[in-house]
């Protein structure tokens, strides 16, 4: 299954303002039609991560799907709305996939 973690800064008072944000827009449906299964939102020091878990069967990147739903009414209100509590970790994030982290280790349980 594929995750993306996304890393923008947030005020830890923030934290139920955009929850309740991400709520009403997980309820819309897009979520579901560009691949994503599961969302789970991290703060931690004024950092705000946010981990995005595709449906197992999905085959193209994650992270290009969520990015290729940028055009969606959906995809633009929740953006706006996000923009108030929101603020990109480096100066040099043009945009969203510039706030993906990058997976640099993986270890899983062997099945025996």
């Amino acid at each position: 299954m594929q995750h993306v973690i996304f890393v923008d800064r947030m005020s830890p008072e923030d934290a139920p303002r955009v929850a309740r944000i991400w709520d009403e827009h997980d309820r819309t449906g897009l979520p579901e039609e560009i691949g994503v299964a599961r969302r789970t939102l991290y703060r931690f020091r004024g950092l705000y991560m946010h981990v995005v878990a595709a449906r197992p069967d999905l085959t193209v990147d994650l992270a290009e799907q969520i990015h290729s739903a940028r055009t969606h009414p959906s995809y633009i209100e929740v953006r706006d709305r996000l923009a108030t509590y929101l603020t990109p970790y480096s100066s040099d994030c043009r945009g969203l996939l510039d706030t993906r982290a990058e997976e640099f280790y993986q270890w899983s349980a062997s099945k025996e």
